[in-house]
């Protein structure tokens, strides 16, 4: 049986005791925390020992845009920038990429990646085997006549994840809201329908200009709405904030990740 230890170890709840001992089988599963190996040949490592991380929100299929967008410009330039960028790259290069940060996740101690998709570009790192992967298929469209277009398109890839290889690792999808200001009430009820189970993760309370929006119908998210030539006629102010507003749209029976919250 392995035995490892470490200055500092942590059980995913407390630290450990100073001297504390992991023992696991030979798959590597901890079977035991002793105080004494018993003469057992112990590996040491000089750092700390502890259960691998979860990113709950990666954007794996963005890697290759790292170093292309202007940093500081706040949030709506940055989504003004994104479609600027992302298919200015060859697939090749976007595969380098991907595949790049993929393999700092692992060795920073990621076990697990909750991993945002608007397309399939993330099957291959799926298909490794190498982490577990939660992929959200983001629903995109604010607006109430075609939200059942929007819906069909998520669909189609959340199916593409569905009929993946299959590995030693958990591999999980489902329907996900991109954000508030992006998201219609006739999108929000089809994710729902979908799955009335479905892990969510939605981008939520990012700027001050979120807010603006569904307060007054003000701000730079109306500019950028305006800019992308969608009609939000339809958009009544409710005079509260964004998550006041939209949270009862989702139903208690989903697990909901709220993300970034700035």
């Amino acid at each position: 049986m392995p035995f490892f230890s470490a200055p500092k170890i942590h059980n995913g709840l407390a630290w450990q005791a100073e001297g504390t001992i992991v023992q696991t089988d030979e798959e590597g599963k901890i079977i035991a925390l002793l105080s004494d190996a018993q003469g057992q040949d112990v590996q040491y490592f000089d750092g700390v020992l502890c259960p691998g991380f979860v990113n709950t929100h990666c954007h794996l299929e963005l890697s290759h845009m790292q170093g292309h967008v202007p940093q500081h410009t706040g949030l709506i330039p940055f989504l003004q920038a994104i479609p600027q960028f992302r298919n200015t790259f060859s697939d090749e290069e976007k595969h380098a990429a991907r595949h790049l940060a993929f393999n700092a996740l692992r060795k920073s101690g990621t076990v697990a990646v909750g991993d945002i998709a608007n397309t399939a570009d993330t099957a291959d790192l799926r298909a490794t085997g190498l982490m577990h992967f939660h992929s959200f298929a983001e629903a995109i469209g604010f607006s109430e006549t075609n939200a059942e277009a929007s819906f069909k398109r998520s669909l189609l890839l959340y199916r593409e994840f569905c009929n993946g290889r299959a590995t030693n690792k958990l591999l999980r999808q489902s329907i996900t809201p991109h954000a508030p200001y992006s998201v219609s009430h006739s999108l929000f009820a089809l994710i729902h329908q979908h799955n009335t189970n479905s892990l969510i993760s939605i981008h939520n309370q990012e700027s001050i200009a979120e807010d603006q929006y569904y307060q007054m119908k003000k701000g730079p998210v109306n500019t950028l709405l305006h800019g992308l030539g969608i009609d939000d006629s339809f958009f009544k102010p409710s005079g509260k904030s964004s998550l006041q507003t939209y949270l009862p749209w989702l139903h208690h029976s989903h697990p909901v990740i709220l993300v970034h919250n700035t």
